[in-house]
């Protein structure tokens, strides 16, 4: 893996692994290790370490121990495993990270989380291409090329997680570290840029960077502890009150419906109430106008049965002086008198306006 993510690796023999390591722990021991006890200290002494981790978590199995570590199980179960399944490691892979729930879903941390847009997604292009010298290893591993390597994602993947632990890898080792010093250097070589940052250097664009992608995979993988036997019991109490629980559940939802059924019908009454509202308004209206009839209607009658009360009886023709009588009181009402008798033609418009009045009653009833 070390020929992939770490190119000045490359040249380095596996045989010579083991001192650099041995070396590099005795040279980092604290002041005053007596040398009888620096001398314990080896090529294994960093797998001793994370097997004794391993062992003393509370959640990983001795199977999955060794499928970190690579230890056979001394049974016939390791001819029917797939060694070559990274999921297996998982859980111990997460206890070795510091999280107690190992058993949950692991999201990979990705470049995606850096956004889409067209100067992002070239300069991680380029970096991806800088850091891992993809154009030459494409050439013989054809499965990292990439627009038609199958494996590229895996490049890109390990790009994200570098850019991800970059700030601690700094914090806790410097910027001189040789790891560092080869991401920065991948990155001014790249010429990254993202125009969120206003145009910053590359070396500074490399921790504002990895802190998105770090929050972005936190929030993709929550540490939810896995459940203790106290809370198994939480648990099981809380299933016998499930029945309860559903019960209150749907009489919540009756009454919700009850409740929007309630709005609709005080919806529809409200609607009803408006349109009576008006209709009572226009008839009021209605009612007003034929009472303003049936005043003037009235006025005119007061006026008109003087005059009718005096006329002669309907047998006897009016003297001319009556006609002319008649005609000037028929006058000042602003009446009209044809030749016919006065008497006659008052008795027909008072039961025109009687008649008028009657239906006007009615109408108001």
């Amino acid at each position: 893996m070390r020929f992939f993510l770490y190119p000045l690796l490359r040249s380095v023999q596996d045989n010579t692994v083991s001192s650099l390591i041995k070396d590099t722990i005795r040279d980092n021991l604290p002041g005053g290790t007596p040398d009888s006890l620096a001398k314990e200290f080896n090529g294994r002494s960093i797998r001793c370490g994370s097997i004794t981790n391993l062992v003393g978590h509370p959640e990983t199995s001795h199977e999955e121990n060794c499928a970190v570590s690579g230890h056979s199980l001394a049974s016939t179960i390791d001819t029917y495993t797939d060694k070559s399944n990274l999921a297996l490691g998982l859980p111990g892979i997460r206890a070795l990270n510091g999280y107690m729930n190992v058993h949950r879903q692991t999201r990979l941390p990705r470049l995606k989380a850096l956004g889409q847009s067209p100067e992002v997604v070239q300069s991680l292009s380029r970096l991806v291409e800088a850091m891992f010298e993809v154009s030459k290893i494409s050439i013989t591993l054809t499965a990292f090329h990439p627009t038609t390597g199958h494996l590229y994602v895996v490049l890109k993947t390990c790009a994200a997680s570098l850019l991800m632990h970059y700030s601690q890898l700094v914090n806790e080792f410097t910027s001189s570290n040789a790891v560092a010093s080869k991401i920065v250097e991948a990155a001014e070589s790249a010429n990254i840029i993202d125009n969120r940052f206003n145009d910053a250097e590359p070396a500074t664009l490399l921790p504002r960077w990895g802190d998105i992608i770090l929050k972005d995979f936190k929030q993709r993988n929550p540490e939810i502890s896995s459940a203790s036997p106290d809370m198994m019991s939480i648990a099981a109490n809380v299933n016998q009150q499930n029945p309860v629980m559903l019960e209150i559940l749907s009489e919540v939802r009756a009454l919700r419906r009850s409740y929007e059924e309630s709005e609709v019908r005080s919806s529809i009454y409200e609607r009803k109430a408006n349109e009576n509202s008006r209709e009572c308004r226009e008839v009021r209206a209605e009612n007003k106008e034929l009472r303003r009839e049936i005043d003037e209607i009235r006025h005119q009658y007061n006026k008109l049965a003087p005059i009718a009360a005096n006329m002669k009886t309907p047998e006897k023709l009016v003297s001319s002086s009556d006609v002319a009588s008649s005609r000037a009181s028929y006058d000042s009402v602003g009446g009209s008198l044809i030749s016919v008798p006065a008497r006659q033609v008052l008795t027909v418009c008072i039961v025109l306006h009687r008649a008028t009045f009657s239906n006007t009653m009615i109408n108001l009833q």
